[in-house]
């Protein structure tokens, strides 16, 4: 699962841990799920489709649409009952159009999954790791939560928001040594990735890119582990940015 679980850095970091990682069914959170599983934690995951297939002994499913606000609620009594020592917060969705064409609806509800959500599970998870006085707390955001582009508005607002309600957690958590950090990759190659874009379109925005390629999905999923393992003592109310240089280093 990577360099760093070769290597065994995280070989029993998470072992007997509690994570909760939502949107954990494809992509960088399938990573993440796996490799915290894989290194001892027991992971519950939340996603959209009505089953999963990768559920072990260490892995469960719970079907949630945080779009859906009795979904959500549901869903925060069920969590309620669970004492999660990690928070991997992944779940979004983007609807891209312009500014004059975005309708309110879509807006409310790309600000509710991105935005309110995991505001809504980071008030509930938080109860116990203030208790145990221990937590790790990870939001996954997006390049386009400092930079954006055109038809991203609701996109874009959502993970600046995200970005400041990491800072916040991130203040009023530290002193039960609760640790908060957002994640923000770039552009990263994962299968919808393949299956929106063009050969064409990959090509340029590669180009763009310093390292000349895209992330792999484990290779953001590495960086979560970390931010969310108990080797990270120090790091808190920060965003890391994972983009192979583009946001900083294009010529």
């Amino acid at each position: 699962m990577g360099t760093l679980m070769r290597l065994g850095i995280f070989s029993h970091n998470f072992q007997g841990r509690q994570v909760l990682v939502t949107g954990g069914t494809r992509g960088i959170g399938r990573c993440i799920s796996k490799m915290m599983a894989d290194a001892g934690a027991k992971v519950l995951i939340t996603g959209t489709q009505t089953d999963w297939d990768l559920c072990d002994e260490n892995i469960n499913y719970r079907k949630v649409d945080f779009g859906i606000q009795e979904d959500l609620d549901n869903f925060l009594d069920y969590a309620a009952d669970i004492n999660f020592d990690i928070c991997v917060n992944n779940a979004a969705i983007n609807i891209k159009n312009t500014l004059n064409d975005l309708n309110n609806d879509d807006w409310s509800e790309v600000l509710k999954v991105n935005v309110t959500a995991p505001f809504q599970i980071i008030k509930e998870v938080s109860l116990n790791m203030k208790k145990n006085m221990y937590g790790r707390i990870v939001n996954i955001s997006s390049l386009w939560s400092f930079m954006s582009a055109s038809r991203r508005g609701a996109y874009a607002a959502s993970k600046h928001a995200l970005n400041g309600l990491t800072i916040t957690s991130a203040a009023e958590l530290a002193p039960y040594n609760v640790l908060v950090n957002s994640l923000s990759p770039g552009f990263v190659m994962t299968d919808m990735t393949q299956s929106m874009l063009t050969d064409d379109e990959i090509e340029n925005i590669t180009h763009n890119i310093p390292l000349k390629r895209m992330a792999t999905p484990k290779e953001i999923a590495t960086v979560a582990c970390f931010l969310a393992s108990s080797h990270n003592t120090y790091i808190t109310g920060q965003n890391i940015i994972a983009d192979g240089g583009f946001s900083t280093c294009r010529g």
